[in-house]
């Protein structure tokens, strides 16, 4: 600093910011939180409407038992301590396979749109 001169501190507020730094040469403060945690609120919903219009599906009674089955593989998976993120998005993948492959019709078009609600749930955590 220059005799006679005043140094002027700025303070930077950047709000809604991730894995981003911000400094000056003589010093800082960072502060960084994200919220990374997985939303079982929509896979849940998910699952509730998949077992309540999976008869309205028009799968074959084999395929539409899998599904449930499937169902109740990312049921259990999410309600463990110990989830697997990965192991959740194969199975969710599964069931969407299954909802793919049924005939079109309402039931069909609005779990998929509730399937697209869980795999983004599960993409984000």
């Amino acid at each position: 600093m220059m005799e006679g001169s005043e140094e002027s501190a700025v303070n930077w507020n950047i709000s809604g910011s991730q894995n981003f730094i911000a400094g000056s040469q003589q010093n800082f403060t960072q502060n960084n939180s994200a919220n990374v945690g997985l939303a079982a609120k929509e896979i849940v919903e998910f699952i509730e409407a998949l077992r309540n219009n999976s008869a309205a599906l028009g799968l074959p009674e084999g395929q539409r038992s899998e599904l449930l089955e499937r169902a109740a593989e990312l049921e259990g998976e999410i309600s463990s301590e110990n989830h697997d993120v990965g192991r959740m998005r194969a199975i969710a993948l599964k069931i969407r396979g299954f909802l793919e492959a049924s005939p079109e019709g309402l039931a069909q078009q609005m779990l998929l749109g509730a399937s697209t609600q869980a795999l983004g749930a599960l993409l984000a955590g």
